[in-house]
């Protein structure tokens, strides 16, 4: 008796991974989710940083993309990360200057003019590295 009930148990387990190996998975697109490209700019000198972006990046962010979401970390190391949207998705991708940024570009220059080709080099010198993640976030269901 004590010798089939390891043999039952055995018989079961074979039967439902043929089973399940008969069933393959089925394609699922995400539904109810947003897209985001998620990027952190670290700074070597958290000064220069904060004023070039505060007072000329930030504002034609939000001009272009108000939907957009900026944090500047407090505590660790200086850094910003904003959370851009993307709303065709992983798609967006697909453009090697996308909507936004030739929109953002068109935008600073108008309001910086001349001063544009030095701003963003200014703040690419106090830029010690950048990270750029896609993420997504659930609305509901899947």
């Amino acid at each position: 008796m004590r010798r089939i009930i390891p043999i039952i148990l055995a018989l079961v387990l074979v039967v439902s991974v043929r089973t399940s190996a008969q069933d393959p998975p089925t394609a699922q697109k995400w539904t109810n989710v947003e897209w985001y490209e998620v990027i952190t700019w670290y700074f070597s000198d958290a000064e220069e940083a904060l004023t070039l972006w505060t007072e000329h990046f930030l504002p034609v962010v939000m001009e272009v993309i108000p939907e957009v979401t900026c944090l500047w970390f407090m505590t660790g190391e200086t850094h910003i990360t904003c959370h851009f949207p993307m709303p065709d998705g992983p798609a967006g991708m697909e453009w090697r200057d996308g909507p936004y940024v030739v929109k953002f570009n068109a935008a600073l220059a108008a309001r910086e003019g001349e001063a544009t080709t030095e701003l963003y080099e200014r703040f690419g010198n106090v830029i010690s590295r950048t990270t750029n993640h896609i993420a997504l976030k659930h609305t509901g269901g899947m």
